[in-house]
């Protein structure tokens, strides 16, 4: 008996595997998961004056305008602004960034970000990779966004946005928004 109720599942096991295979037999994959993930996020803007202040600035000045506050190069060239530090009510897993800047079109800033713990030293200066958009000729874009960057459980975080002029062109950042955020599983 045992004998043939064995065979009688192979059987069953390799027509089940055929009818899947040959499309006579729709397959709906389904997850029985006991655990449900939910994310936390925190969102710190720098866009006033004292924001910008408490960073670290070469070759970059900021200034006010009419709409609020730019930082721009104090001459022509190359220079660099290191954001201050920010600090997340939890460890991230992962970071958004996100900005504004004239003549965002041209790409003439480029941000890099690094993360830390309590107690930690700074990690290396990671690129952050920019999503491009498409955008028509006539239409004026300043925001950027990058691509998330993965991060295990880091609660520190600095940028720094590296600002080149070219063709006379040159690179103005108008505000700047780290997004940290934690995916976790609850039960």
């Amino acid at each position: 008996m045992k004998r043939k109720h064995c065979k009688m599942k192979k059987i069953l096991s390799l027509g089940l595997f055929l009818g899947l295979i040959l499309g006579s037999i729709p397959f709906t994959p389904s997850v029985n998961a006991k655990t449900k993930s939910e994310t936390l996020a925190y969102d710190k803007k720098i866009e006033k004056m004292e924001d910008f202040k408490k960073g670290k600035f070469e070759k970059v000045k900021v200034k006010k305008t009419e709409k609020g506050v730019e930082l721009e190069l104090n001459q022509e060239g190359q220079g660099n602004y290191i954001t201050p530090e920010i600090k997340a009510p939890f460890g991230a897993t992962h970071i958004g960034l996100h900005w504004r800047e004239k003549n965002a079109n041209e790409n003439l800033l480029t941000v890099f970000l690094r993360t830390r713990n309590d107690g930690e030293e700074y990690g290396k200066w990671e690129k952050a990779n920019v999503e491009l958009e498409e955008v028509r000729d006539d239409e004026k874009n300043e925001e950027i966004f990058a691509s998330l960057i993965g991060v295990e459980n880091k609660n520190y975080v600095q940028a720094m946005v590296e600002f080149v002029s070219q063709n006379d062109k040159n690179p103005k950042l108008k505000e700047f928004t780290f997004t940290l955020a934690l995916d976790h599983q609850i039960n």
